[in-house]
C-alpha cells in the first residue's frame, strides 16, 4: 500500500477560520463519504482492491489510519490529508 501525505493550512481572521489543502488535486476523486462513529474506540476496516485508491481527512476530532506498514494520526489541528493506494 502506498501512502502520499499532504498538509494544508488556516487562516483566521476576525470573521473567522478557513481550512484549506489547495496542493490536493480533486479532479480524479469520484466519490466523498462523510463517516462518523458512535463510539470512540470502533475500529472500522478497509481492504484495499488493486486499483482502488482512498484520501482520508478528519473533519473534527482525532483519528488513527493504520496500514501493514505504516498509520497515520490524523486531526483537524493539523489539517492533514492521506492519501493510500493498493499496490498488489
Amino acid at each position: 500500500m502506498a501512502q502520499k501525505v499532504t498538509i494544508g493550512s488556516q487562516h483566521a481572521d476576525e470573521s473567522g477560520v478557513i481550512t484549506y489543502i489547495n496542493d490536493f488535486d480533486v479532479s480524479i476523486v469520484k466519490r466523498i463519504y462523510f463517516i462518523e462513529n458512535n463510539e470512540i474506540n470502533f475500529i472500522r476496516a478497509w481492504q484495499g482492491h488493486k486499483i482502488e485508491q482512498r484520501w482520508f481527512s478528519a473533519v473534527s476530532g482525532t483519528f488513527r489510519i493504520q496500514s501493514l506498514r505504516t498509520f497515520f494520526l490524523l486531526t483537524i489541528r493539523n489539517v492533514t490529508l492521506a492519501h493510500l493506494t493498493s499496490l498488489r
